[in-house]
């Protein structure tokens, strides 16, 4: 169902806009159409902010809001 979604939202017309307006010029770590499919995600799933970036990088241990594991 979130890909019949996705599919509403033509990603070559997404990423000309994206490029025409220079939006990726400072971009860390996420492109703008993977934040646009996070918070997508998001409102969808009404998770908390970390849910899908935690989902979509599985390497990444741990966010500010989790307490850290004992030593």
């Amino acid at each position: 169902m979130f890909s019949q979604l996705l599919y509403l939202f033509p990603r070559t017309e997404f990423q000309a806009l994206v490029k025409r307006t220079y939006a990726e010029r400072h971009a860390r770590g996420f492109t703008c159409w993977g934040q646009f499919v996070a918070m997508l995600f998001c409102q969808l799933g009404r998770a908390r902010v970390h849910t899908p970036v935690a989902a979509l990088r599985p390497n990444q241990v741990g966010h500010a809001d989790e307490p850290t594991p004992g030593r």
